[in-house]
């Protein structure tokens, strides 16, 4: 007679519950979108699903159940895996060096979640192909185009003797919180009068992955703020909206990130015509190159930028090591005391 002791029947694990629990019949794309859903960011969402969806149609395994799934080889779906992410892959033709390889780490990295995903919540029993995948090897520093202290100054006064009526002056604006702010142009362009605390004279930001980051307004700019919405704004409204939207008639909604992307380059072609490649996100990285130089104080750019790490904030360090090098003062220091 067998007992619950009996080594014939093995010990329930945990991971026999866990398996046992769920339904092998749902299907690939049905757990993407519950895979999707727990995503903070839109962003982050919106990249999933494009590139999940694209892998399981790459494969031609939308129809797939994880049942399925867990039938096809660990080898086949490396393969799969590793042929999808090189046919994103674009390489120099003379080197055959990798040009995008933050995109394909991305891309990896995406798949990579998307299948712990399923073990986790939906008991694939399967080994994560995407692990298998080496990551390639990125350039260490952004390769976002900066602007030097005089190059933003010739696009602000640009901007600023321009400014006569309401759409003139609030694309200087605009410009303007993106560089003391130092935001990404969505955060720019979805600005609204509800984030500024007019007595604290603080504004507050919903970042990347949902996180808050809160910055003072300085007197002068706030002022202007303050003047565009008594001429212009309304106080439950976005600060920067359209002048008219000829389809719907409404005006409280914000500008797209596609206008603030065409201000800024359409200005930049104007004011900096040697200069290419400026883009919003040169105002952001060009807030942290040229902080560096004005501060040796992190915290005070990393509180500004929105960043969560001093490895992320270096990495827009774009100066010559050789320039900012302290064997530069040692030296110099040497030299005063008559030791050199």
């Amino acid at each position: 007679m067998l007992t619950p002791n009996s080594p014939s029947i093995p010990e329930p694990t945990m991971e026999s519950f866990r398996l046992l629990a769920f339904d092998k019949k749902i299907l690939l794309r049905q757990a993407l979108e519950s895979f999707v859903a727990k995503q903070k960011s839109p962003e982050t969402a919106r990249a999933y699903r494009r590139e999940v969806a694209g892998f399981l149609a790459f494969a031609k395994g939308l129809g797939w159940s994880i049942e399925e799934l867990q039938m096809v080889e660990l080898s086949t779906l490396c393969d799969q895996v590793f042929r999808y992410l090189q046919q994103g892959l674009r390489r120099d033709p003379a080197t055959k060096a990798p040009l995008n390889p933050k995109s394909y780490n991305r891309r990896k990295f995406a798949l990579q979640s998307f299948f712990k995903y399923l073990r986790c919540y939906h008991g694939y029993a399967g080994l994560n192909p995407a692990e298998f995948i080496d990551k390639l090897p990125v350039h260490g520093k952004s390769n976002t185009n900066c602007l030097n202290k005089d190059e933003i100054l010739k696009i602000l006064r640009y901007l600023k003797s321009a400014a006569v009526d309401e759409g003139s002056t609030r694309n200087y604006l605009l410009v303007l919180c993106m560089l003391v702010f130092c935001l990404r142009r969505k955060e720019a362009a979805t600005l609204s009068w509800s984030q500024i605390d007019e007595i604290d004279a603080r504004i507050t930001f919903t970042q990347k992955g949902l996180r808050e980051k809160v910055n003072p307004i300085s007197h002068l700019l706030l002022k202007l703020l303050l003047e565009y919405r008594n001429k212009y704004g309304k106080e439950d409204s976005y600060l920067f909206r359209p002048i008219r939207d000829r389809r719907s008639k409404e005006s409280n909604k914000p500008v797209s990130g596609e206008f603030v992307y065409n201000l800024v380059t359409t200005t930049a072609k104007k004011v900096l015509p040697e200069k290419s490649g400026v883009t919003p996100h040169s105002f952001r990285s060009s807030f942290i190159s040229n902080g560096l130089d004005m501060t040796d104080d992190l915290t005070r750019l990393m509180n500004a930028s929105g960043h969560s790490s001093v490895e992320m904030l270096l990495y827009y360090d774009l100066r010559s090591k050789l320039r900012v090098n302290f064997s530069n003062e040692v030296a110099a220091w040497l030299h005063d005391e008559g030791v050199i």
